[in-house]
Order: C-alpha cells, then sequence, then structure tokens
C-alpha cells in the first residue's frame, strides 16, 4: 500500500472519528427538550420550583412546583406551590384570565420542613391565572393570588403569591 493511500484512509478515520465524537449530524431527534418550569415570589421572597408537574385530564389544567435546600438537609425547608382549573384548554382563546370564581380554580401553598412531619398548609382564597399562549403542548402564563392558612394552623398570617409564571409541556397536544 502506497504512503499516499495511507495517509488518505487515515484522514478520513480521523474525519470519521471526529463526526462520531461530535455527535453526529444535527437531526430531529437531538433537539432539546422543553423543559417545565414554575416560578413566584411569595411574599417577596422567590420560589423557582426545581421539579415540576402538570396535569392535564379532560378539562382540567394545573400545575406543581417546589424548591428546598441544596444539598438537602435536616432541617431544610421544602416550599410547593400548585394551581388547578377546570377548563377545556382546546376551548380557550389567549390571553385568557381565569379566576376561582369563573373556572372553579384553586391553589395550595405548603411548607414542610425536613426532619420534622409537620406540613403547613395555605389554600387560595384569591386565585387568578392568565393563560398567554397555548401552542402544540406548551401552555404559558402567569399567576398570583392570596393564599389563607388551613384549620391546621389559623393563626398564621396569608401569603401573598405575586409575579407568578409557568411554560408547561403538556403530554399530548391540545386539540
Amino acid at each position: 500500500m502506497s504512503t499516499s493511500m495511507r495517509r488518505t484512509r487515515v484522514v478520513a478515520a480521523l474525519a470519521l472519528g471526529a463526526v462520531v465524537l461530535a455527535g453526529g449530524a444535527p437531526c430531529e431527534a437531538r433537539r432539546r427538550k422543553p423543559k417545565s418550569t414554575l416560578s413566584a415570589k411569595v411574599d417577596r421572597k422567590a420560589l423557582k420550583a426545581i421539579a415540576v408537574v402538570v396535569t392535564h385530564i379532560g378539562t382540567s389544567f394545573g400545575a406543581s412546583g417546589g424548591t428546598g435546600p441544596k444539598p438537602f438537609r435536616i432541617g431544610g425547608l421544602v416550599r410547593t406551590i400548585a394551581f388547578l382549573c377546570e377548563v377545556n384548554l382546546a376551548a380557550v382563546t389567549p390571553p385568557a384570565t381565569l379566576t376561582q370564581a369563573s373556572s372553579q380554580c384553586g391553589g395550595e401553598y405548603v411548607e414542610t420542613h425536613l426532619g420534622n412531619p409537620k406540613q403547613m398548609r395555605w389554600q387560595s382564597s384569591v386565585l387568578s391565572l392568565t393563560l398567554r399562549t397555548i401552542a402544540g403542548r406548551t401552555v404559558k402564563g402567569e399567576f398570583e393570588g392570596t393564599f389563607d392558612p388551613t384549620d391546621d394552623h389559623p393563626g398564621d398570617p396569608s401569603h401573598t403569591v405575586t409575579k407568578g409564571k409557568f411554560s408547561v409541556v403538556l403530554a399530548a397536544p391540545v386539540s
């Protein structure tokens, strides 16, 4: 085998190896998957969910997310916030505002101290949810409201939730 032929094979092998190491040619399957996000200010304190659970069954739509100390440790505080509305997303034309009165929306804010099994819950007395965009499987919007303490701890103050934002990915497109 001649030297030039060997050189050509080595260059071809290096080029092929570079393509494999780079992950191959860009394609549809390599695109980053959309991620659901949820954040809010609870009494002017930021809550950015590290995990979001989305509910979309029939005419129910909702999301919940929580955050906690990193790393999780005994005595740390885990805060979660959730909302759920009775609404047919296929029939909504954004922007649309949903309230507790008009769409049977409800919400809950929960604080759990790790190492202490006691949870403190607040339920929404006023909740407003605005759907900004509904495109394919993605629903984006904002929410705000007032959360009052439950019967477990009636003397505690209410929490005000402002600047709530969500971008959630549904399992199937809205139809």
